[in-house]
């Protein structure tokens, strides 16, 4: 059954993603100014900023929702449903109650920077 088999290879003028560099044994990997392996805690819109266009595959993002508007909101604990156990409300923090006109603003800033370092064949996971 080996005659069924299908090999292709790619044209030599066909594009390359750029070669990735692994750091050697001892050599610290970084992205920009930031290092591999390690939390930042920055301003995300400004960490994002730093980095090289096109620089990664993937980005996954979970963004403030702007829900903390008051109110009075509780989940209905009268369906038994497995994790969903007992009362919880909307957090009211101040970071996540801004006017419409800054959360978009906000929104389109983010957006923008991770559609610059994603790769044109990458991906953008966006929870929401």
């Amino acid at each position: 059954m080996r005659e069924n088999l299908i090999s292709a290879s790619v044209p030599e003028t066909a594009p390359r993603r750029p070669d990735r560099r692994v750091a050697p044994v001892g050599e610290t990997a970084s992205l920009g100014p930031f290092q591999l392996g390690r939390v930042h805690l920055r301003d995300c819109v400004e960490a994002l900023a730093q980095l090289p266009a096109a620089s990664v595959d993937i980005a996954i993002a979970d963004p403030p929702y702007n829900l903390s508007k008051g109110g009075a909101w509780k989940w209905d604990i009268s369906v038994d449903l497995p994790g969903f156990g007992g009362d919880w409300s909307k957090t009211m923090a101040g970071w996540d109650d801004l006017p419409l006109a800054d959360y978009f603003k906000f929104t389109i800033s983010w957006l923008g920077e991770l559609k610059r370092i994603v790769r044109p064949a990458g991906s953008l996971w966006i929870h929401g």
